[in-house]
Protein backbone atom coordinates (compact mmCIF):
# COMPACT_ATOMS: atom_id res chain seq x y z
CA UNK A 1 0.00 0.00 0.00
CA UNK A 2 1.33 3.43 -0.91
CA UNK A 3 0.71 6.30 1.48
CA UNK A 4 0.41 9.76 0.01
CA UNK A 5 1.27 12.90 2.02
CA UNK A 6 -1.85 14.65 3.21
CA UNK A 7 -4.00 11.50 3.07
CA UNK A 8 -6.24 10.59 6.00
CA UNK A 9 -4.47 7.26 6.49
CA UNK A 10 -2.59 7.21 9.76
CA UNK A 11 0.66 5.28 9.90
CA UNK A 12 1.27 3.23 13.05
CA UNK A 13 2.84 5.30 15.82
CA UNK A 14 4.60 2.26 17.28
CA UNK A 15 6.88 -0.29 15.57
CA UNK A 16 4.46 -3.14 16.20
CA UNK A 17 1.57 -4.19 18.41
CA UNK A 18 3.94 -5.81 20.91
CA UNK A 19 5.66 -2.45 21.51
CA UNK A 20 2.26 -0.84 22.08
CA UNK A 21 1.28 -3.61 24.51
CA UNK A 22 4.55 -3.21 26.45
CA UNK A 23 3.98 0.53 26.83
CA UNK A 24 0.41 -0.12 27.99
CA UNK A 25 1.59 -2.68 30.57
CA UNK A 26 4.19 -0.18 31.82
CA UNK A 27 1.42 2.42 32.24
CA UNK A 28 -0.79 -0.02 34.17
CA UNK A 29 2.10 -1.10 36.41
CA UNK A 30 3.17 2.51 37.08
CA UNK A 31 -0.41 3.44 38.04
CA UNK A 32 -0.61 0.52 40.44
CA UNK A 33 2.83 1.23 41.94
CA UNK A 34 2.14 4.98 42.36
CA UNK A 35 -1.51 4.46 43.40
CA UNK A 36 -2.67 6.62 40.47
CA UNK A 37 -6.07 6.21 38.80
CA UNK A 38 -6.36 4.69 35.34
CA UNK A 39 -7.49 7.29 32.81
CA UNK A 40 -7.63 7.57 29.04
CA UNK A 41 -5.59 10.77 29.16
CA UNK A 42 -3.03 9.09 31.41
CA UNK A 43 -2.80 6.25 28.91
CA UNK A 44 -2.35 8.75 26.07
CA UNK A 45 0.44 10.52 27.98
CA UNK A 46 2.17 7.21 28.72
CA UNK A 47 2.00 6.36 25.01
CA UNK A 48 3.27 9.85 24.10
CA UNK A 49 0.16 10.62 22.10
CA UNK A 50 -3.30 12.18 22.47
CA UNK A 51 -6.79 10.95 23.32
CA UNK A 52 -7.75 11.56 19.69
CA UNK A 53 -5.03 9.20 18.44
CA UNK A 54 -6.17 6.58 20.99
CA UNK A 55 -9.72 6.86 19.64
CA UNK A 56 -8.55 6.66 16.01
CA UNK A 57 -6.60 3.47 16.76
CA UNK A 58 -9.61 2.08 18.61
CA UNK A 59 -11.74 2.54 15.47
CA UNK A 60 -9.31 0.85 13.04
CA UNK A 61 -10.74 -2.71 13.46
CA UNK A 62 -7.39 -4.47 13.39
CA UNK A 63 -4.89 -5.88 15.89
CA UNK A 64 -4.02 -2.31 16.95
CA UNK A 65 -7.65 -1.57 17.78
CA UNK A 66 -8.03 -4.85 19.68
CA UNK A 67 -5.15 -3.81 21.95
CA UNK A 68 -6.60 -0.34 22.56
CA UNK A 69 -10.10 -1.72 23.15
CA UNK A 70 -8.77 -4.15 25.74
CA UNK A 71 -6.99 -1.47 27.79
CA UNK A 72 -9.96 0.90 27.45
CA UNK A 73 -12.25 -1.83 28.84
CA UNK A 74 -9.91 -2.10 31.84
CA UNK A 75 -9.99 1.70 32.32
CA UNK A 76 -13.78 1.69 31.97
CA UNK A 77 -14.09 -1.07 34.58
CA UNK A 78 -11.78 0.81 36.93
CA UNK A 79 -13.84 3.99 36.48
CA UNK A 80 -17.13 2.18 37.15
CA UNK A 81 -15.70 0.54 40.26
CA UNK A 82 -14.63 3.94 41.56
CA UNK A 83 -18.18 5.19 41.03
CA UNK A 84 -19.80 2.43 43.08
CA UNK A 85 -17.14 2.61 45.81
CA UNK A 86 -17.83 6.32 46.38
CA UNK A 87 -14.48 7.81 45.29
CA UNK A 88 -14.85 11.39 43.95
CA UNK A 89 -18.23 10.57 42.45
CA UNK A 90 -18.59 13.83 40.50
CA UNK A 91 -15.26 13.33 38.71
CA UNK A 92 -16.08 9.70 38.00
CA UNK A 93 -19.49 10.64 36.56
CA UNK A 94 -17.80 13.27 34.37
CA UNK A 95 -15.36 10.66 33.05
CA UNK A 96 -18.10 8.10 32.39
CA UNK A 97 -20.16 10.65 30.44
CA UNK A 98 -17.27 12.08 28.43
CA UNK A 99 -15.20 8.95 27.79
CA UNK A 100 -17.75 6.17 27.75
CA UNK A 101 -20.97 7.67 26.41
CA UNK A 102 -22.94 7.38 29.64
CA UNK A 103 -26.00 9.66 29.83
CA UNK A 104 -28.41 10.87 32.46
CA UNK A 105 -31.90 9.71 31.65
CA UNK A 106 -35.12 11.26 32.82
CA UNK A 107 -38.43 9.50 32.52
CA UNK A 108 -41.69 11.41 32.27
CA UNK A 109 -45.27 10.24 32.52
CA UNK A 110 -47.70 12.27 30.43
CA UNK A 111 -51.42 12.07 31.00
CA UNK A 112 -53.82 13.29 28.33
CA UNK A 113 -57.40 13.88 29.29
CA UNK A 114 -60.33 13.99 26.95
CA UNK A 115 -61.06 11.92 23.92
CA UNK A 116 -59.51 12.02 20.50
CA UNK A 117 -58.93 9.70 17.60
CA UNK A 118 -56.01 9.26 15.27
CA UNK A 119 -58.14 10.31 12.32
CA UNK A 120 -58.97 13.58 14.14
CA UNK A 121 -55.25 14.20 14.66
CA UNK A 122 -54.54 13.43 11.00
CA UNK A 123 -57.22 15.85 9.83
CA UNK A 124 -55.94 18.55 12.17
CA UNK A 125 -52.39 18.09 10.87
CA UNK A 126 -53.60 18.34 7.27
CA UNK A 127 -55.53 21.54 8.09
CA UNK A 128 -52.41 23.05 9.70
CA UNK A 129 -50.27 22.12 6.69
CA UNK A 130 -52.78 23.73 4.32
CA UNK A 131 -52.89 26.89 6.45
CA UNK A 132 -49.08 27.11 6.41
CA UNK A 133 -48.97 26.74 2.63
CA UNK A 134 -51.32 29.73 2.17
Amino acid sequence: MVFKPGSNIQLPKWKNVQELQEKILNYLEDCKKDNRPLTVTGLANALDTSREVIVSYENRNDEWSDTIKKVKRAIHQYTEERLVSGHNVVGVIFSLKNNWGWKDRTEQDVTVSGTFSLSDLGEKAEDENQNQEK
